[in-house]
């Protein structure tokens, strides 16, 4: 477990008054620790809604999450969220300084602490066992029977939510279906280049700070990560080339897309996962149907559409690579 050493400085101003209260983070992941322990740099609050803030920090991106969110792979989940408009009243544009075990905001915000929270590991790799094939297939197979009328019904790209939120995505399904073919072929095929094409074609579709193509691409680098994972001779000697296909994905859409949406393809191009998603790949690779159930439940919660988006390309790449790895078996 790694530890946050809490240092003291000394700031202009009256730092009693700039801090009305003191909100404990309870769970810390690991990418977030370098810079939460390191020294003390500048951020700022780049977007804030109810359940969560975003900081940009130089060029990467912290989450703070409320209790009831989602932990995500680059977030700090906090023990409170006070605030009748924003997670702790934080506003677009706030400055804050984070380092020395702490994010601070000067201009009548929180100081936030991470000193006691847990600490969790979001790469996936690293939470799996031994992975077999014939079982990853029979999980993939399980989802696919689970999504089937959701999927079918167009459900899988945010059209069965608010009237509102279907205006937005109708005019970009058709698109978005499209190009997922030219992924899920590349992917079946080996063919790196129609993978590449795909990733540029999904790259920014659909509205919203993480478009709907992006979440897609986040599904198909948990596939291509599982896959990675396995023991089967063939999948071991072709693992780099699975994980660098995961990297091409994840750079090709993040250089296409906007900056939050790509700090988190950044993460799924590492194998770095929200703990919903992470928690459906250890279903999956264990091949409990009552665990695979659960666990996508739980993704599909995720955002407006942004779960079952992800659920959408986990389950769409992970199907054509359990084909590709399995023909003739």
């Amino acid at each position: 477990m790694t530890t946050i050493i809490s240092h003291s400085w000394t700031d202009p101003g009256n730092e009693a008054s700039a801090w009305p209260r003191t909100v404990a983070a309870t769970a810390i992941a690991r990418p977030v620790l370098d810079l939460l322990s390191g020294p003390r740099c500048p951020a700022r609050v780049h977007s804030a809604f109810f359940q969560a803030a975003n900081l940009e920090v130089g060029e990467q991106f912290v989450a703070l999450t409320a209790p009831a969110a989602p932990w995500v792979p680059n977030g700090l989940a906090l023990a409170s969220a006070h605030g009748q408009r924003t997670l702790l009243e934080l506003r677009p544009g706030q400055h804050a300084w984070i380092g020395g075990g702490k994010i601070i905001f000067p201009d009548a915000g929180p100081r936030i602490t991470g000193d006691t929270a847990e600490r969790w590991d979001p790469a996936l790799a690293r939470n799996l066992d031994a992975v077999a094939p014939a079982v990853l297939a029979e999980g993939f197979q399980y989802l696919a029977a689970l999504c089937r009328p959701e999927l079918e019904s167009g459900d899988a790209f945010g059209q069965s939510g608010s009237l509102a939120w279907h205006d937005l995505m109708a005019p970009f399904a058709p698109r978005i279906a499209g190009a997922l073919d030219v992924l899920v072929d590349g992917l079946a095929r080996a063919d790196r280049a129609a993978v590449v094409a795909g990733a540029c074609r999904l790259a920014g579709l659909g509205p919203g700070l993480t478009p709907a193509g992006d979440d897609i691409l986040v599904g198909a680098c948990a596939a291509l990560t599982l896959l990675a994972c396995t023991g089967e001779p063939r999948l071991r000697r072709d693992a780099g080339a699975l994980l660098e296909l995961r990297r091409l994905i994840a750079e090709t859409a993040a250089a296409q897309t906007s900056a939050l949406s790509a700090a988190w393809l950044r993460h799924a191009g590492r194998g770095e996962f929200s703990l919903p998603l992470l928690r459906l790949g250890q279903a999956l690779a264990s091949g409990r149907a009552p665990a695979i159930a659960v666990a996508a439940a739980e993704l599909v919660r995720l955002g407006a559409s942004s779960g079952r988006c992800t659920l959408t390309g986990l389950l769409a790449a992970g199907q054509a690579l359990v084909r590709r790895y399995t023909a003739g078996a």
